[in-house]
């Protein structure tokens, strides 16, 4: 209930977060939030949004990638709400399993450039096909590591996985059984 007068949600939008589009999104978020600027701000997906500056490279070049993250997503922060954090969705490369299993942040399209950019990351998978279970990667700047989460949804909510009972040798055999 609380959310209904702090959270705006935009459709689909038809924009590139370009120098004009970043006005327009600056202009749209102060009418939204008309007595103080918002807590977040969120792009989802970031491929929707990208602009790679003058060149016009991908969300896949590193270079275009900052170019994006500095000089239009930190510059709209600036603009509408200097303290606000920034949640950014992006698409992953495709990549087999088993790599993305082995080191699942460099499955982010312009890995380096976004990993040097966040504070703190997470990507969520599902590790084999025949399960609903994903599994939850979170990648800290400042602090020790974390362990990877096992979640499922249950009643249209994500829930943690207990990990008591998981297999840990002979996963194959077991799951033919």
């Amino acid at each position: 209930a609380r959310a209904r007068d702090t959270l705006v949600v935009t459709p689909k939008l038809r924009m590139l977060l370009d120098e004009r589009g970043a006005a327009l999104a600056a202009a749209a978020i102060r009418a939204a939030f008309p007595n103080a600027p918002p807590d977040i701000l969120c792009i989802d997906p970031i491929r929707n949004l990208f602009d790679g500056g003058p060149g016009g490279e991908s969300e896949n070049d590193n270079a275009a990638m900052l170019f994006f993250l500095q000089s239009r997503v930190e510059a709209l922060r600036d603009q509408v709400a200097p303290e606000a954090g920034i949640i950014l969705a992006h698409h992953t490369k495709k990549l087999s399993k088993q790599q993305v299993k082995d080191d699942p942040f460099l499955a982010l399209s312009g890995a380096s450039a976004l990993r040097g950019f966040y504070t703190s990351g997470m990507i969520l998978f599902r590790p084999d096909e025949e399960h609903t279970a994903r599994e939850l990667h979170i990648e800290l700047r400042n602090g020790p590591g974390l362990e990877p989460m096992r979640v499922d949804k249950n009643g249209g909510s994500w829930v943690e996985l207990g990990r008591k009972g998981e297999r840990i040798t002979r996963r194959d055999d077991g799951a033919k059984r």
